[in-house]
């Protein structure tokens, strides 16, 4: 993402960046696997962890292929 408008208001305020890697683990992870139960989350980079100034938080969503 680009523009996460919670992190670019907190930017504006001069707040720190919100902490969304622990909302994504539990809700992406929960919301996809309710889904399909084969559909792993990973987290790539997502506040708290450092990232560049022009992204924030992307996550993979995958299904793993059988050997």
């Amino acid at each position: 993402m680009n523009n996460c408008r919670v992190q670019s208001a907190r930017k504006r305020k001069g707040l720190p960046d919100y902490d969304c890697k622990s909302m994504g683990l539990v809700g992406y992870r929960g919301f996809y696997e309710t889904i399909d139960s084969r559909i792993e989350t990973t987290c790539i980079a997502s506040p708290p962890d450092p990232h560049p100034a022009n992204w924030f938080c992307p996550w993979r969503f995958s299904i793993p292929t059988g050997e």
